[in-house]
């Protein structure tokens, strides 16, 4: 699968003859908006066939957005001691770019002498553009290439350069995957005294609301076939939102989840407030309405809400 030399030719003709949408992103980079040329095929096979080493997809079906990066120009690296110092370069960008700056939290190589690899999961914080962005929103469709502003008068530099990015290829298929280890934290016995102590400290209304959470680890025999288990939870969660970032070939960090923690479009921030848990079932709508311990739960989760978001937004 891959994009065909005619539409290439015919893209470059566009962006010599500027008869494409080119802004101007600073002083070195520029920003195209080019013809959409996937017709056939959705975005998460996309992800799978791009030969890129950097991959970023979203997914909120509730906002009916869809993104897939490919490549990086970065703008700043940092961690969270420097995000302050970090502002004003991001804000240059948000300023004099009207489309889509990515941040990302990343964390380092797993380390298995450590053994949690969540230690050191803030350590590096990167604010970027891509190199190229396929955008899916409200069914509406479009690329938008970002390069160096000194090629776009050169046919023969934005033809390497769009060969490259939409370079495309075969996804192997996935054998069968055995289960070499599992590992549950805490184990059993910690997790039911967790649980004791928790329910002593509501009994003394020491603590109001808490969410208990274990991790379990899985160890395959071979790499994980990473686009495999994405287009699984996109089938079997249909409703959640997807996150999926490709840092290197042989690292990848992916979430599923029925609540995005936000949403961000220019100044505007969309937050999910949700809060109990009930099976997928449309007649359990009211029983769900009325339980006394979901409302509570959410009661507590948007006062929450309600106190900290004016420290940062109006208009609530």
């Amino acid at each position: 699968m891959s994009v065909d030399s005619e539409n290439i030719n015919s893209i470059v003709d566009l962006i010599h003859k500027k008869q494409v949408d080119i802004a101007p992103i600073d002083d070195q980079l520029v920003s195209i908006e080019l013809p959409y040329v996937f017709k056939e095929q959705n975005f998460i096979d996309l992800l799978a066939a791009f030969d890129s080493d950097q991959k970023l997809y979203i997914k909120s079906k509730n906002l009916d957005v869809e993104c897939l990066a490919l490549g990086t120009y970065y703008i700043h690296q940092g961690s969270m001691d420097t995000y302050s110092q970090m502002q004003d370069k991001v804000n240059h960008y948000q300023q004099n770019y009207s489309h889509n700056i990515y941040t990302t939290v990343a964390f380092d190589k797993y380390n298995k002498k450590q053994g949690n690899v969540w230690q050191t999961f803030f350590d590096e914080i990167t604010c970027f553009l891509p190199c190229i962005e396929l955008s899916n929103v409200n069914k509406q469709k479009s690329i938008r290439l970002n390069c160096p502003k000194h090629i776009v008068g050169s046919k023969q530099s934005i033809k390497c350069l769009l060969e490259s990015v939409l370079s495309c290829s075969k996804p192997t298929a996935g054998g069968l995957n055995k289960l070499k280890k599992k590992s549950i934290e805490p184990d059993k016995l910690s997790w039911i005294n967790n649980i004791n102590n928790v329910v002593s400290s509501i009994k003394k209304n020491k603590m109001k609301k808490i969410v208990l959470s274990c991790k379990t680890r899985l160890e395959y025999e071979q790499n994980i076939k990473s686009i495999s288990l994405l287009k699984k939870m996109n089938q079997i969660e249909s409703n959640c939102a997807l996150y999926y970032q490709q840092f290197h070939p042989n690292q990848v960090f992916m979430s599923v989840t029925p609540e995005s923690l936000f949403y961000r479009e220019k100044n505007k921030l969309v937050i999910d407030i949700i809060a109990g848990t009930m099976p997928n079932d449309n007649n359990k709508n009211k029983e769900f309405l009325s339980n006394k311990k979901y409302n509570l739960e959410h009661k507590f989760v948007k006062e929450f809400m309600q106190k900290e978001l004016p420290k940062i937004a109006k208009n609530i």
